[in-house]
């Protein structure tokens, strides 16, 4: 571990190929398939981002998840294992591969619902990260129950009135504008604006957002547009 901590640190302060160096050292010391070497493939792939080599790092991104999912020994409890899918994931909708991003969200979200149970608050992280790259790209029938979910979960842990509870809202209200349900959605992005206007005040950046919801809800009503 302490070569894959050089790495990262290396990596850190833009000395890139002493990184690659300190990480490959990883895989001399302890075999292609322990899962020290899995984490530093992982850092390896950041390495690879710097220069824009794209698919190499993507490749050595998933290359490096087989060998953790592959060890006995490092359980689906293991945060490390959360955390190397979304930030692949984040790296994949960045790159507008929104599908390969999505299974990664997925993939995290079942593991929670494994490890904590479908009615924990932990899960709602996974729920809007999914939501936000549904929505994204255009699947607002796949997103409408995350959110829904989301909504139940942060009520009865934080109670309804909670500044929190505004996310949901509004990516329910936005999804349910571009099912062409406004009337549904416009009730919903109102408590959004009530909830960010009490918590944040009226000239919030949060505020505008759910402001532009509601104005496109609103030209949807005026227009007459279905």
């Amino acid at each position: 571990m302490p070569l894959s901590h050089l790495g990262h640190s290396l990596l850190e302060e833009g000395r890139v190929s002493e990184a690659e160096l300190a990480l490959r050292l990883a895989e001399q010391s302890f075999g292609e398939y322990d899962v020290r070497v899995g984490v530093a493939t992982c850092a390896l792939a950041r390495i690879k981002a710097a220069p824009g080599e794209v698919d190499e790092f993507v490749s050595l991104y998933h290359k490096g998840l087989q060998i953790m999912e592959g060890c006995s020994k490092f359980a689906d409890k293991e945060p490390t294992m959360e955390a190397v899918r979304s930030d692949l994931a984040e790296l994949l909708n960045l790159l507008e591969r929104s599908e390969e991003a999505q299974e990664l969200w997925e993939e995290n979200l079942r593991v929670k619902e494994r490890i904590v149970g479908s009615d924990e608050p932990q899960l709602v992280v996974h729920l809007q990260n999914l939501a936000k790259s549904f929505a994204a790209s255009g699947k607002y029938d796949k997103c409408e129950p995350l959110p829904q979910h989301s909504l139940k979960l942060v009520t009865s842990t934080l109670g309804p009135n909670s500044p929190q509870l505004s996310i949901p809202l509004e990516c329910l209200a936005t999804t349910l504008h571009h099912l062409d349900q406004d009337d549904e959605a416009e009730p919903l992005a109102c408590q959004a604006l009530k909830l960010r206007e009490c918590s944040f005040g009226s000239n919030s950046a949060t505020v505008g957002e759910v402001c532009n919801c509601l104005a496109s809800i609103g030209f949807n009503t005026f227009t007459g547009k279905e």
